[in-house]
């Protein structure tokens, strides 16, 4: 009987895995991968060195010491943004900020119906029909009845023709407002952001100074 010859691998084309996956793309890999990058104060927010966000500096603005103290000064205004609070949850120090409004590239609208729309459409443009209707009305009032009328009679008889469309106009107005009120409370909340104010040297570290 014949022995069994041992079985010889054929060489494969397909490279060998060694159980890594080899397409994960560059932005899921952390920037501070390397060896030395324990080396660097980082950001304990986005976890990023000082100057690889932007050529961002590293800031100290509240009472936590050591690397839980470093932040960049755009990781802690967006995490403020987004928790809507103006305190540290480990020191709960109060942190000194004011409201501004977001870049006008960076605006969102809320969700509009169809129905919305048209009458937002429809509403300008009686607005504006009706206030170019009373700037010519003042101007016809005014180059009639100056030089018949005496001036006193002249100008009650322009205000009482031109007052009327003007009350009318002001209704409009107090109306289209009280409706979208709600509309421009949801658009303030969604396009402001908060900026951090760092005035006082004592909570302001700049540790590019250390590196």
């Amino acid at each position: 009987m014949a022995e069994a010859l041992p079985s010889v691998e054929q060489p494969s084309d397909k490279p060998k895995s060694n159980g890594l996956k080899t397409n994960v793309p560059f932005t899921e890999i952390p920037l501070n991968h390397n060896a030395d990058a324990h080396d660097e104060p980082f950001c304990r927010i986005c976890h990023e060195t000082g100057g690889k966000r932007g050529h961002q500096r590293l800031i100290q603005p509240c009472l936590c010491s050591g690397t839980l103290g470093n932040v960049h000064r755009a990781c802690i205004e967006r995490w403020l943004t987004v928790t809507k609070t103006n305190k540290c949850t480990i020191c709960e120090f109060q942190y000194k900020t004011k409201m501004v409004l977001k870049p006008f590239n960076q605006w969102m609208w809320p969700p509009f119906t169809t129905e919305n729309i048209v009458i937002t459409i429809i509403s300008i443009l009686i607005h504006l029909t009706v206030l170019i209707q009373l700037f010519c009305l003042v101007f016809i009032c005014l180059q009639l009845y100056h030089d018949k009328f005496p001036t006193a009679l002249g100008v009650a008889i322009t205000g009482l023709v031109t007052g009327m469309p003007w009350t009318v106009f002001i209704a409009f107005a107090l109306d289209f407002g009280i409706i979208y009120s709600d509309y421009l409370k949801v658009w303030k909340a969604s396009n402001e952001r908060v900026k951090l104010i760092v005035d006082d040297l004592k909570f302001y570290h700049d540790l590019n100074t250390l590196q």
